[in-house]
């Protein structure tokens, strides 16, 4: 099963893709978070209809990089 989280309407939620053929795809609304034992709501929404978002928001961003880049010597 492929889980998509998405945005309509100004709305955020998690759904079930279903289909097999790009044109036909649709998503099947979760009730509530798909973390644990779930529910479909039985509302299907196209695919073409929504913004497909991230699959989950971080709660936490780690970087590691150069901040400075080498200063050349006169």
């Amino acid at each position: 099963m492929r889980i998509a989280r998405f945005s309509i309407d100004g709305n955020v939620a998690f759904g079930a893709v279903e289909g097999d053929q790009p044109d036909e795809l649709v998503l099947d609304i979760i009730k509530g978070i798909p973390f644990a034992d779930f529910e479909l709501s039985g509302t299907k929404v196209p695919l073409s209809k929504v913004r497909l978002l991230p699959p989950v928001l971080p709660n936490k961003v780690v970087a590691f990089g150069r901040n400075y880049a080498e200063q050349q010597r006169a």
